[in-house]
């Protein structure tokens, strides 16, 4: 499929997923990029719990620790490996609470901004519209309904180990199911 660029349209960049964010945003975003840090760092601190582990299972390995030992150990990072469970649990809770926040936050902006304009337009415009005012409401709406996610998952997806773009396609089958029908 070739892709068809628009003359004179901007290409779509970081700058846009700010658009309609306002200062009133700031405690939402400020806290979505903290969690963002906080669950960022619980991957590096599971990285070097994990790593003491296999360091102990290594030292019994050499024998350099006995049974006893080795077990002491094992057992104390085990603990600090549950009680990290929980802290992750807790940073990822917040890391989408805040996300989803931001991103509702925005959309509620745009929809304020569309009625903003809307109520400016002169009544005439309005007799002008050949499907109607109903149908150029649910246009709107269905324009704005996917602005929390388009927001939100790009930003997400810069510290997560997947992009945002590696869904997989559906199957042929199924593709070609809706495309006959």
């Amino acid at each position: 499929m070739d892709k068809q660029v628009v003359q004179g349209a901007e290409r779509p960049s970081l700058k846009h997923l700010f658009a309609f964010t306002r200062w009133q945003h700031g405690a939402a975003i400020s806290a979505a990029v903290a969690s963002t840090i906080a669950t960022g760092a619980m991957k590096t601190a599971l990285a070097v719990v994990l790593g003491k582990i296999f360091e102990v299972v290594a030292a019994f390995g050499t024998a350099e620790l006995d049974n006893r030992e080795t077990l002491s150990q094992v057992s104390t990072w085990s603990l600090v490996l549950c009680g990290m469970g929980g802290g992750v649990w807790l940073a990822n809770a917040a890391f989408m609470a805040a996300w989803i926040t931001f991103g509702e936050l925005q959309a509620k902006s745009v929809r304020n901004t569309v009625f903003e304009s809307l109520l400016m337009k002169e009544m005439a415009w309005y007799d002008t519209q050949s499907n109607g005012i109903a149908s150029l409401l649910v246009s709107i709406e269905t324009s704005v309904l996917p602005a929390p996610s388009s927001i939100c998952l790009p930003l997400t997806c810069l510290h997560t180990d997947k992009p945002a773009n590696s869904r997989r396609p559906p199957p042929k089958s199924l593709a070609t199911s809706h495309a006959t029908s």
